[in-house]
């Protein structure tokens, strides 16, 4: 019943009216919410089941190293693809939020966590090579999620270009932006989210950067696309944006009911690219010089 009415909640409460809800809510009751959604976490039912997908493949792939860093990790649990990497002792990690609400909760639930490190800070393409060296971050690790709903594909792309290595790579991207559109937020030190459609990347945008250092598309789960080292042994069907767009999200059952708030763009996945580069440069005018858009071959 529990998860019946969330469920309701969710579908029929209008997201702007969710987002007066949740900034109403008292400090002391969040820190008490994500307390109790910490004691039962379950990877499967979390978010999108990015945190799922992420345990399933690193069995898959019998990997020994055991580090993460989860930059924009929120509070640290909800939607959470590090949550269990780090509660585990055997798992090093580094959880980066810039949020001061957000992180004083990770801060609060992570107290007892040893081998999980927290830092407070804002990302840029500046300091993240500094961010990675200063926690001590190895050169080869196992998993990067990437999660800032900005500049997201330029922080990735530093990281890589700084010999950082990790063997399985998951970053949120703009699920609104079809194939074959390459869409990127570009830099700027004054860039918030404002929580509206203006973040991150398109997939092809992604899936352009990562394949020039050595990655393969392997899935997009719901607005999370995982990528793979191709050094590392493990035989899979490397995806096109195409087609890991279709089968991740466009033809998802329950797409329409888990992006509800998608429903005033959602023309794009009808239209032709040069339809939709017309109609992503309209819609966001007001960013007018702070995106990159092109339709990729």
């Amino acid at each position: 019943m529990k998860k019946q009415l969330i469920y309701w909640y969710r579908k029929y409460t209008p997201k702007k009216i969710q987002e007066i809800l949740i900034k109403k809510e008292p400090f002391w009751f969040k820190l008490y919410r994500h307390k109790k959604m910490a004691k039962t976490f379950n990877a499967y039912e979390e978010g999108n089941r990015e945190h799922y997908e992420i345990i399933t493949l690193i069995e898959k792939m019998s990997i020994k190293e055991r580090f993460y860093v989860d930059l924009g990790a929120s509070n640290g649990v909800s939607s959470s693809s590090t949550f269990l990497f780090a509660k585990n002792q055997n798992w090093g990690g580094l959880s980066v939020e810039f949020d001061e609400e957000k992180f004083l909760i990770m801060k609060n639930i992570y107290k007892d966590f040893n081998m999980a490190y927290l830092s407070k800070i804002k990302i840029t393409p500046n300091n993240i090579k500094s961010i990675l060296e200063e926690n001590k971050v190895p050169k080869n690790f196992t998993f990067l999620n990437l999660d800032i709903d900005s500049y997201d594909l330029l922080i990735v792309k530093e990281i890589l270009k700084n010999k950082f290595k990790p063997y399985i790579i998951s970053m949120e991207i703009n699920e609104k932006i079809p194939p074959p559109i390459y869409f990127t937020v570009l830099y700027n030190e004054n860039h918030f989210w404002k929580g509206d459609h203006f973040f991150g990347c398109s997939i092809v945008a992604a899936d352009s950067v990562l394949k020039e250092y050595g990655y393969k598309l392997y899935k997009l789960q719901y607005n999370n696309a995982i990528f793979v080292s191709e050094n590392y042994p493990i035989e899979f069907e490397s995806l096109s944006p195409s087609k890991a767009y279709d089968q991740g999200y466009r033809f998802k059952d329950d797409r329409e009911t888990r992006f509800s708030y998608n429903r005033d763009v959602d023309a794009l996945l009808d239209m032709n690219p040069n339809e939709c580069i017309k109609f992503i440069d309209k819609f966001f005018s007001e960013y007018k010089g702070l995106y990159k858009l092109s339709i990729m071959d």
